[in-house]
């Protein structure tokens, strides 16, 4: 099992408790696959250095572990071509709201992981239209007590 983990569930770990619970089973068992999208969207972001710290060190675990998702000039072709897609299909669509999101979908579908997020709305939108380009998207959608 592979799973790309949305920077939404790596923030919710800071107060939930199932969250780190999720998080630190799916590092024992070796299922967490990191994004280089999350990556930069949780560095741009910490609140704190000890939060920082904690992820700098699983960062560095999945990088020699290779457990890396790294974005390729096809995941972002591919995106491109989606987002056209369904801005056509709904009306417009934000590019700024979508293309993270879209980028993360379109890499963990490449790799076949599972996208494990709260924002159900938007990758749902991505999942649809990637399955639109006969692509196979999974998702888990979590939700804080």
């Amino acid at each position: 099992m592979n799973l790309v983990v949305d920077a939404s569930v790596f923030i919710g770990a800071s107060s939930s408790r199932p969250y780190r619970q999720f998080l630190n089973e799916a590092v024992r068992r070796q299922w967490l696959r990191l994004s280089s999208i999350v990556v930069m969207e949780l560095y741009a972001g910490f609140q704190s250095p000890e939060s920082r710290r904690t992820f700098t060190e699983l960062h560095r675990h999945l990088q020699r572990a290779g457990k890396l998702v790294v974005v390729e000039h096809r995941d972002f072709l591919l995106a491109g071509q989606v987002l056209f897609a369904l801005s056509r299909r709904r009306g417009h669509l934000d590019f700024k709201d979508h293309f993270r999101d879209g980028l993360i979908a379109v890499s963990a579908a490449r790799v076949g992981a599972t996208v494990v997020t709260e924002n159900e709305r938007n990758f749902e939108l991505w999942r649809v239209g990637l399955a639109r380009s006969g692509q196979r998207l999974t998702l888990q959608v979590m939700t804080r007590e």
